[in-house]
């Protein structure tokens, strides 16, 4: 069974890169959002078994994005593993716990470092 990845970014060239890195990976299936309004609708089609968000987008910033799954729950995703994106000196101490995320992955993302999270997260 295939595991279900969801990538919101801003970025059309993020999505696209880490995309074509997680293509390499076998069993795994990726959609990708542009922003809030489009990750809303893909979380309420299909239950993903990890979500990678970026920390900054126009609409807002990836905490934001994270509070509005876990209130909402679109398609039952309020329990999925989040990731945000973007540079460690971003995410201060308690960052991630107080918003959600399991964890965080350095932008660019490497294919190790993608790899290692999707095995550890799904």
């Amino acid at each position: 069974m295939s595991k279900k990845l969801l990538v919101v970014d801003d970025s059309e060239t993020e999505r696209f890169f880490i995309s074509e890195l997680a293509k390499k990976i076998e069993d795994v299936e990726i959609d990708d959002a542009a922003g809030f309004s489009e990750a809303k609708v893909k979380l309420a089609e299909k239950k993903y078994d990890l979500i990678l968000i970026d920390s900054y987008m126009l609409e807002g910033t990836g905490a934001e994005l994270r509070r509005i799954i876990l209130e909402e729950n679109p398609g039952g995703n309020a329990e999925t593993a989040a990731i945000v994106m973007g540079h460690e000196s971003d995410f201060e101490d308690g960052y991630l716990k107080e918003n959600g995320f399991i964890n965080y992955l350095e932008k660019p993302i490497e294919f190790n470092m993608l790899k290692a999270a999707i095995s550890l997260y799904t």
